[in-house]
């Protein structure tokens, strides 16, 4: 069971399409969460081995339309699973 309180979604992007054949995965996470935490709740909820966990900071960003919007700002972690081990979202 995934905790979708700290774990909020995977992110799918070209790049973290591209970085899942070599076993890594893009998660936004909840700003308060550590590097520690992130990898036990990864073990827990999918069952796979965690070798690193890199952790970025991304700010929100200003766009001007008709009127000022700006994108939110989150938490995104990079988790590196064990070699030969892979994350199923089938399920």
């Amino acid at each position: 069971m995934i905790n979708f309180d700290k774990i909020r979604l995977l992110l799918r992007t070209e790049k973290s399409i591209s970085q899942s054949l070599d076993s890594k995965y893009h998660f936004v996470v909840r700003s308060s969460c550590e590097k520690k935490e992130i990898a036990s709740l990864i073990k827990k909820s999918f069952g796979v081995d965690v070798e690193k966990v890199n952790t970025l900071c991304i700010k929100n960003k200003r766009k001007k339309t008709a009127q000022f919007t700006t994108s939110p700002s989150f938490k995104k972690a990079v988790v590196t699973l064990k070699k030969g081990q892979t994350i199923n979202f089938d399920s």
